[in-house]
């Protein structure tokens, strides 16, 4: 479907830019509250002990946050969101040097759980859209801005405002927060949209075998994601290029978003359970490569190639997750995959670090067997996924 196009669809593009408003502090508050503990406690282990808290209030608020959008509607629940995130984001730049560190790793939590998931309503609104193509380029537009946020967010935030003022940043991520939420819950289609009777009992989401299939998947997947960017770390190390890491990192993030863009004007898969396991093979496959290498002019072309097969396959994902969550669990259903790709990460991260030790190649190895335990799970519980376009 053309980009164009899709953008001319009533009620898209205003909640999509709003949302990319609102999106774009979460981009960078990690780094960002690792940067500014640090400079206020002169500890690293407070700050990592900051960001910790903070992707552990992200992690914990965001299913609840979901179910609760189901339940009662997008502005009931992101508008007092948003409130708690930029008052502790706000509460956070404005404590003196040397304070207690227990207050910033404390300020930290509440600024996780307060970031509110545009990503995930705004998927939930999308999967409304009445044609399978609509919904499709839609899915594959955010993942391509996504992309760009991730790349955009810490340089321009952290890296440009940050490296002024971490407390200036902190004050930029608050407005950046109310500002968009406020945009986004104020557009006629967000304000129209309803929660539904909610199926699937207290497991909600999970209630659907495809489901956790799907998030299972994710995991996998974003395991794999984590071994890559340790990968990368490691092998511009071992060729003593550490610099280059993160523009490498950089050029995989703008292959993935190439990816998107791609399959913005292709037609959906016709049989996505199918489209599922090809695309995650492909993925494992087309990654082996990078374990080929270490020097950055090879592993560059090579990254650029590997990125161009992580939006389409979690685009296929993604779609597929939202047609199969039980009525009125969407929402909550897309913070699950949030949770599910950032605890795979995470745990990617931890494991390619070990094993990078040994060798600079082996994290990329890790990305490989991910993806095909990843492919595997999909091709084995295929009767799963495919009962969601059977029902």
């Amino acid at each position: 479907m053309p980009l164009r196009e899709l953008l001319r669809l009533p009620g898209i593009a205003g909640p999509f830019a709003a949302s990319i408003v609102g999106r774009l502090p979460m981009t960078a508050m990690g780094l960002l509250l690792i940067l500014h503990v640090e400079a206020l406690s002169g500890r690293i282990a407070v700050a990592g002990l900051a960001a910790g808290g903070y992707a552990l209030g992200l992690a914990i608020g965001a299913p609840l946050l979901g179910r609760l959008i189901d339940r009662h509607g997008v502005a009931a629940v992101l508008v007092p969101c948003a409130a708690v995130g930029a008052t502790a984001s706000l509460a956070l730049a404005a404590m003196p040097e040397r304070a207690p560190a227990e207050v910033a790793v404390a300020l930290a939590v509440p600024i996780g759980v307060g970031m509110p998931p545009l990503g995930s309503t705004l998927r939930a609104l999308w999967m409304e859209l009445p044609h399978p193509a609509q919904r499709h380029a839609a899915f594959a537009l955010d993942s391509a801005v996504v992309e760009a946020l991730f790349v955009v967010g810490p340089v321009a935030i952290a890296g440009g405002i940050g490296a002024w003022s971490t407390r200036a940043a902190l004050v930029v991520c608050a407005v950046a927060l109310v500002l968009g939420t406020g945009g986004y819950v104020l557009q006629p289609r967000v304000r129209a949209w309803r929660a539904q009777g909610r199926d699937g009992g207290l497991a909600g989401p999970l209630a659907a075998p495809a489901v956790r299939v799907l998030l299972l998947v994710l995991l996998l997947l974003g395991a794999g994601l984590g071994a890559v960017e340790v990968g990368v770390a490691a092998a511009a190390t071992a060729d003593g290029h550490r610099g280059w890491a993160g523009a490498l990192l950089g050029v995989w993030g703008f292959g993935s978003m190439l990816g998107a863009l791609l399959i913005v004007r292709r037609p959906p898969p016709a049989d996505a359970s199918r489209a599922i396991v090809r695309r995650v093979a492909v993925l494992a496959a087309v990654h082996a490569v990078l374990a080929t290498t270490t020097q950055p002019l090879l592993l560059a072309p090579l990254l650029l190639a590997a990125g161009l097969t992580v939006a389409p396959a979690l685009n296929a994902a993604f779609v597929m997750l939202g047609e199969a969550a039980p009525r009125g669990t969407v929402t909550e259903a897309f913070t699950w995959a949030t949770c599910a790709i950032a605890g795979g990460v995470g745990a990617g991260s931890a494991l390619g670090g070990a094993v990078a030790e040994s060798s600079p190649h082996a994290p990329f190895l890790l990305v490989v067997v991910a993806g095909a335990v990843a492919a595997g799970v999909g091709a084995l519980r295929r009767p799963a996924l495919a009962a969601v376009h059977a029902s």
